[in-house]
């Protein structure tokens, strides 16, 4: 039999029968995998105990998920697919207090009972007003329902292997392609081969009728006041598409640094005699005949009896004066002196001995040294020091900073690398504030000037590890770690730091070394406890530091790893954690402290498969950040205080939303873009910067679609999202190709509600890709493609 094809272009008799297969095949295992969906999924309970793996093999550990709203037409991917969306009711009254978020927030402390209302309808995110120069936080009462109880028993493993088609090959496709801003959708191009011939079914093009999409107001890094949370009654539906496609704002090149320069820096001198310019020849007619004259080394010491000052001492440095030493018949206050020799505007640093005890104060700008007379605490002066302006000085001050002016950290440093260019300390500084400010690879650049000048000091080795490991060289990362830990004549603190960095590059690496990272992270805690009680302060807080961030480490690595009882576990470790920050706080710590803690335990919490309510490391985390930024002048610091408070909120949000809180996720989601967003340029835009802003975005868009069945509103974020969503992802997040993949398919679905019906499939099937490559490196079980081959089969359909 002879098969031809006409002019109408349709397929010969084979093609036909092939993609007629083709189709039926994907409805029998949409239909499947509806079925399969609506029997509910089994949730292996992992019992946890004490970090200690499990006997047999759990199911891969996975954060919760986002996903679309459901419908008739496709599964879910969410952990919420088998749970009707929640709705919050508010609380009877809000706090009248300014809030340093765009809108309100609940309070979650509890207290007096509130009136009980009826479900207030969802909202979209609410537009922000801007005013002043600092952001203020509120807070209200958490009116989120409890979440309801967990899915049916899964089908039997024999029958989802039998209805499951984990054999189908997937072709492999770029990420999606966008339609144009009139909304008409690419066509797709004929098919070239027959493995094309599944993805290339014609498609219809309609979009359907969608309610007016609720815009939120771009995020500004203007202060932002509540506005009352008020419930309207729902405005009339009208037909809308929105114009395709939408791009984002967020930057694509690093903002260049702006660090304030030392322009007023010279020593003082006393009856025209100044160090380092006043020769020896000349001091006699400044100051007359000495009273005696002594050599000590290569110096010569001059003294003087001058008007009130009982004894003067000139040192003499070959032929140029090196200091002058006054010493004041009586002690003075030291503010008495600073006001006479007008130097009260300076920024001035203690001065301490190797025991920490505390000595006097230094002016670097000045050359300036004020010697304590008794007790330190009483600032009773007895000797004033004039010396010439040098580099340690200004590293003494980068060095003894503990409130994180950054811009003044940076500007001396780089002034103390300008006179004194061998000086490793100046870079080192550079590079542990641009390490915390995102600037990861200016941060390099410093620290590897900073190994050449020194090769042997521990800690820049350690940072240039973690340098190294974001940046995805773990290898090498690894072996610098290793070489620090074994070395014998490392000090001990940074023996302690160096199994803490170890344990998190086996943590974060490619291979997910949970067990390792927990044995490194537990030896950091055993080496940093013995010195937790050390004389010296330096050592002592270095140790306690280690301890904090040694217990946070062990959370997550319980929490990402095969371990029993994980909701029991890793709230006893962030406990650890929290009771050694008191520790540290008493210590002198700095406040910044609560935020980090706080922070990590949102982040600890958000990779448990069922996680416990964030609320109280939250609040915790925006009133410290408060706090914090309205108490600095840094503008440096607030950038990093704000991204931090993003990230956090962004962890809180996922979580939320896996409890089915998405009114309380809303007004997370809508504070974390706003202060992403604010921040995104001032760091470098690297795949994990980029990784969180996507994260964020889709978080938006899935909130709409899941909360508020707005699914055009969730497409203007998704294609924000898609840019920075699109890229491969560090080595460091491979286990959350699964994840990632999960997006991509709940993008599809509203995708395809909005109209937009080739992007839908293309995104889906980019899903489906994703996942199946999370199943094949055993990330994820089998049944998780249930859900995209199921969608598609109901797209095909």
């Amino acid at each position: 039999m002879r098969y031809t094809i006409s002019r109408e272009h349709r397929a010969p008799a084979p093609r036909k029968l092939a993609w007629a297969m083709a189709g039926l095949a994907c409805v029998l295992l949409g239909s499947a995998a509806l079925a399969w969906q609506n029997g509910g999924t089994r949730l292996r309970s992992a019992v946890v105990e004490e970090a200690e793996p499990t006997d047999e093999p759990a199911a891969p550990a996975r954060r919760p998920l986002f996903s679309s709203a459901p419908n008739s037409e496709f599964a879910q991917t969410s952990r919420t697919a088998n749970r009707a969306p929640q709705r919050t009711t508010r609380p009877a009254q809000e706090d009248e207090d300014s809030s340093f978020l765009p809108f309100r927030l609940p309070s979650f402390l509890g207290g007096g009972s509130a009136t009980k209302q009826e479900p207030a309808p969802a909202r979209a995110p609410a537009a922000r007003s801007l005013t002043g120069s600092a952001k203020a936080l509120g807070r209200n009462s958490n009116p989120r329902t409890a979440p309801q109880s967990k899915a049916k028993a899964a089908q039997s493993a024999a029958q989802q292997e039998a209805e499951q088609p984990f054999d189908l090959e997937m072709p492999t496709l770029p990420l999606p392609r966008l339609a144009t801003r009139n909304n008409e959708v690419q066509p797709e191009p004929t098919p070239a081969k027959p493995a094309e011939a599944f993805r290339s079914t014609p498609l219809e093009n309609a979009a359907p009728v969608v309610a007016p999409p609720a815009v939120a107001a771009k995020p500004s890094s203007k202060v932002m006041v509540a506005p009352e949370v008020t419930h309207p009654a729902p405005a009339p539906k009208k037909v809308v598409q929105r114009e395709l496609p939408v791009k984002n704002d967020v930057p694509r090149t690093l903002t260049p640094l702006q660090v304030p320069s030392i322009a007023d820096a010279r020593p003082a001198g006393f009856q025209q005699v100044t160090p380092g310019e006043t020769k020896l020849a000349d001091i006699a007619q400044h100051l007359g005949e000495p009273l005696s004259s002594e050599r000590e080394g290569n110096a010569t010491i001059l003294t003087y009896e001058v008007g009130p000052f009982p004894k003067l001492e000139v040192i003499v440095a070959g032929e140029v004066v090196d200091s002058v030493v006054i010493h004041l018949k009586d002690p003075v206050a030291e503010n008495d002196i600073l006001t006479e020799l007008a130097l009260v505007d300076f920024q001035s640093v203690d001065v301490t001995d190797e025991a920490g005890q505390v000595l006097g104060r230094a002016i670097p700008e000045r050359g300036v040294a004020l010697s304590y007379h008794g007790d330190a605490k009483e600032r009773q002066v007895g000797e004033v020091v004039l010396a010439t302006v040098t580099a340690e000085s200004f590293l003494l001050r980068a060095l003894g900073d503990t409130e994180h002016r950054y811009e003044q950290m940076l500007a001396d440093a780089h002034f103390a690398a300008a006179l004194d260019p061998s000086a490793a300390e100046a870079f080192a500084v550079q590079a542990r504030v641009l390490f915390a400010l995102g600037r990861i690879s200016e941060a390099r650049t410093a620290i590897e000037t900073a190994i050449k000048l020194d090769s042997g000091a521990a800690d820049y080795r350690l940072l240039y590890a973690r340098v190294m490991g974001l940046q995805g060289d773990y290898a090498n990362a690894l072996k610098m770690t290793e070489t620090v830990a074994n070395t014998a004549s490392v000090p001990r603190e940074f023996a302690a730091q160096a199994e803490l960095v170890w344990g998190d590059l086996l943590s974060h690496g490619p291979e997910r070394d949970y067990p390792g990272a927990v044995a490194h992270h537990t030896k950091a805690i055993k080496l940093a406890t013995e010195l937790s009680q050390d004389a010296d302060p330096v050592v002592r807080r270095a140790a306690l530091q280690t301890l904090v961030d040694a217990n946070l480490a062990v959370a997550r690595d319980v929490a990402l790893g095969n371990y029993k009882r994980k909701s029991e576990v890793v709230p006893k470790w962030i406990d650890k954690a929290e009771a050694v920050k008191q520790l540290a706080l008493q210590d002198g710590a700095s406040e910044y402290l609560h935020l980090h803690v706080a922070a990590h335990t949102v982040a600890a919490y958000s990779c448990l498969p069922e996680p416990p309510s964030p609320t109280a490391a939250v609040e915790l985390a925006l009133a410290k950040g408060q706090e914090l930024i309205a108490a600095s002048s840094d503008s440096l610091y607030k950038q990093q205080l704000e991204w931090t408070l993003g990230a956090t909120l962004l962890d809180a949000v996922q979580i939320e939303h896996a409890r089915g809180g998405f009114e309380v996720a809303t007004q997370y989601a809508n504070n974390a873009l706003a202060l992403l967003k604010d921040n995104a340029g001032h760091r470098e835009p690297t795949p994990h910067r980029d990784y969180v802003l996507g994260r964020m975005f889709f978080a938006m868009g899935a909130l709409y679609a899941v909360g508020q069945s707005d699914h055009a509103e969730a497409v203007h974020y998704y294609l924000q999202a898609m840019p920075l969503l699109e890229q491969p992802l560090p080595d460091d997040l491979a286990d959350e190709q699964g994840r990632h993949g999960e997006r991509f398919v709940s993008m599809g679905v509203s995708f395809w509600q909005n109209g937009n019906k080739s992007q839908a499939v293309e995104l889906t099937l980019s899903g489906a890709e994703l996942l199946r490559q999370a199943v094949d490196a055993g990330h994820l079980e089998k049944t998780s493609l249930a859900v995209p081959y199921g969608n598609l089969a109901a797209m095909y359909k």
